[in-house]
Parts: C-alpha cells; structure tokens; sequence
C-alpha cells in the first residue's frame, strides 16, 4: 500500500499506573526509548507521524516529533489522544500504534493495511486477535472514522476494543507467537 496514503498516531500519553507513572514512550527497552521502537517501524509506513503525548512534550519534540496532547483532562484513554490528533491527519488512512509495543514490525502493519482493503464488504477498520484477546494496541482504520469517537466517549466508553466494535471492523485471527504483541506495561516486562 502507498504510505502517502497513511498517517501513524503513536500513542504516548497514557497514565502508566502500574509504571508508577512513567512516561512510558521514554523508557528505555533493548537501548532506546520505546517511541523510538514504533518511530522505526511508523517511518517505513506512512507519510506523516503524529504523536499523542501528555507529558514530556519537550523530550518528543527534540526527537522532531510533531505532538498533540489530549484535549480531555485526567488521562481518558487513548481514545483521547486519536481525538487530538485526528484534525491534524490529511490522509485518508491511519496507523495507531501504541509506544509500548517494541516487537511490532512493519510487516504487522502491512498486513493490516492488506486486510482493511482485502474485501468487497469494505472494512473501515482492521485489527489482529488472538485465541485471548484483540490487539488493539495496533490497528489501521480509515481516516474518517476517527470523527465518531466523541459520540463514543460522551457515553462513557473509553475502551479501544468497544469502540472498534462499532466499525465495519475485520478481525483478523493471529495463530503466530503471541510475544509479537508484547506490551510493556510494567517494569518487569522490560
């Protein structure tokens, strides 16, 4: 697929609870910060990068990162952050990509891409599943379909997966090692 088509959103600015609060794009994981991980792999994908951060915008902005930070307080999800920078995306396709998952590789995302365009039923979303869980941590969606989050949230809802459910969504199932999903969520998954 032709990445002048796509825009990555890295998502970097969740609370981090069970990192005591860590800015968890700047931890450090195999020698580099994680949004250095998914900055490798968003760069052979798309045209623009974009990235949802709350704190430490300096630190992302002096890597050449164009940031957003959440327009709702009190770190509402990361539905919040795709809020923030869908105004800012031109292209007609997005890539969210959380920082936190270093062993997601450019082949996981064009085999997304592949998926949300691979029927005559037209899918708007594409995500992998598991036999335990969708991945929502990565997925690829059109553009336009970032608009209908605020509708989503004004109902109480912040969970990715719910909200996806809403979308003309194509599940693709994932048989392969599940550490492809990796999600470093505390200290000791580093």
């Amino acid at each position: 697929m032709d990445a002048n088509l796509y825009t990555t959103v890295i998502l970097a600015g969740g609370k981090a609870s069970r990192m005591s609060g860590t800015d968890k794009g700047l931890v450090i994981y195999q020698g580099q910060p994680l949004i250095r991980h998914a900055l490798s792999v968003a760069a052979t994908q798309c045209e623009q990068i974009l990235v949802s951060a709350n704190r430490n915008l300096q630190a992302y902005r002096a890597l050449g990162l164009t940031v957003y930070s959440d327009k709702l307080r009190d770190f509402p999800g990361p539905l919040a952050g795709l809020i923030s920078c869908a105004p800012h995306i031109k292209t007609p396709y997005t890539i969210v990509l959380s920082c936190d998952m270093p062993n997601i590789s450019a082949k996981i995302i064009e085999q997304l891409k592949e998926q949300l365009h691979c029927d005559a039923r037209k899918y708007n979303a594409a995500v992998f599943r598991d036999a335990q869980a969708t991945q929502c941590g990565v997925f690829v969606c059109e553009s336009a379909v970032l608009d209908s989050i605020p509708a989503f949230l004004e109902n109480n809802q912040r969970a990715v997966h719910q909200w996806l459910k809403t979308l003309n969504l194509n599940q693709i199932f994932w048989s392969g090692e599940r550490s492809v999903f990796k999600n470093i969520n505390r200290y000791s998954d580093l």
